[in-house]
């Protein structure tokens, strides 16, 4: 859980309300691709090293005004710890910059 996410800045809850997370702590939640991602690969690459495992389930955001872009992935194998393999190729291109050449 992130310290954002801890702090209950990111999680919505109601008044009197119990959240309870569990799971494995992991070095990093989220981060950024570190190279394009193309349409039809099965590899992408993080701009910092992660953790994740074989079966984890990740979420690739939309790198276009279109959320459809988005899509939900499954790491087949680690290739290293900034580059993964997915059980399946990416249906969109994920960008690594915007369009004005900056990096996100």
């Amino acid at each position: 859980l992130s310290d954002r996410a801890a702090r209950n800045e990111i999680v919505p809850h109601r008044q009197h309300a119990i959240l309870e997370v569990h799971g494995e702590p992991r070095k990093r939640s989220w981060t950024r691709l570190g190279a394009t991602s193309d349409a039809g690969s099965d590899v992408i690459e993080m701009q910092e090293p992660v953790d994740w495992r074989v079966g984890d389930k990740l979420f690739v955001t939309s790198s276009t005004r279109s959320y459809r872009q988005q899509e939900d992935v499954e790491v087949a194998e680690v290739l290293s710890p900034t580059r993964l393999r997915l059980t399946r190729a990416l249906r969109y291109t994920h960008r690594y910059q915007i369009f004005d050449g900056e990096p996100y």
